[in-house]
């Protein structure tokens, strides 16, 4: 991040030496907690996903299998990919099918070790630009895709709660929701399949004891976003859509600053940074 607000670009490569197979060897991806992980599209030929905690070093891999062979699987994995993980490297990976069919879910341990594979049910219109993460300290997730509402399902992809098609942009992708300052936000990025560009758009759902109830209340009010920003882009077939977010502390331990990450195919990505509101004197 401050490499890029004094705009020096160097990015750092993953070494890709044994990395091959799949109809893209390389599709889609994740880093958590200075772990990166890189996932083929499979197609006929199996999946494979890759993983680095030194960028230099030939990447491990922690999972190879063909879909075709695993029950209930889709014929057509990598597209896109979920991670869940908590700070110990547990948690899941989702990996929602080409034809959405049926979301495959691998339970990760210790941030390698792959301990289950599971067929989940999916929803209507989550396309194959799915993604499903989880809000922070609950068992709660968002399932999202660019033709479908948000929706609210558990770690076994149980519907909870079906947002209403309009209450927020219907093709916004990636959504996801945390606390920062004491207030609890959503984020998503419209992915512009059929018209339109890609834009972040920021919600203030502070109100209500859960995840279920805040979307509740917003959705009575006037569902107004308190911020967007357009990183543009224009219509893509296949709009892969991505969003993220770091909360900066101070050195007492206190929320400082907001970091979130917003990007699109043919749109580039960008990175905003927001300080935590103070009282006025």
């Amino acid at each position: 991040m401050e490499d890029l607000k004094n705009n020096v670009i160097s990015p750092i490569s993953l070494n890709l030496s044994n990395v091959s197979g799949g109809t893209f060897p390389v599709n889609v991806g994740s880093q958590l907690n200075g772990h990166s992980y890189i996932a083929n599209l499979s197609g006929l030929y199996g999946m494979k996903i890759y993983h680095w905690t030194d960028p230099a070093a030939a990447a491990g891999i922690i999972f190879n299998a063909d879909p075709a062979s695993i029950t209930g699987a889709g014929k057509r994995h990598g597209d896109n990919m979920s991670a869940s993980l908590d700070e110990n490297g547990n948690g899941y990976f989702f990996f929602g099918d080409n034809a959405v069919t049926s979301i495959m879910r691998l339970t990760v341990a210790d941030y390698t070790n792959i301990t289950e594979v599971k067929i989940l049910p999916t929803q209507p219109g989550v396309s194959f630009c799915m993604s499903m993460n989880r809000v922070e300290g609950t068992d709660d997730y968002l399932l999202t895709g660019y033709d479908a509402p948000i929706r609210v399902v558990n770690s076994e992809a149980a519907l909870i709660y079906e947002m209403n098609r309009e209450s927020v942009p219907v093709q916004g992708s990636d959504a996801r929701i945390f606390h920062f300052n004491n207030e609890r936000y959503m984020i998503l990025t419209t992915a512009p399949r059929y018209s339109g560009n890609a834009v972040l758009y920021v919600y203030d759902i502070t109100r209500g004891s859960s995840t279920v109830e805040a979307l509740q209340l917003f959705e009575a009010g006037d569902k107004k976003p308190l911020y967007q920003y357009s990183i543009g882009g224009g219509v893509n077939s296949s709009p892969g859509t991505n969003t993220g977010y770091h909360i900066v502390k101070d050195t007492e331990g206190n929320d400082s600053s907001l970091l979130i990450y917003t990007a699109s195919n043919n749109a580039g990505f960008a990175l905003l940074e927001i300080p935590a509101k103070e009282l006025d004197e």
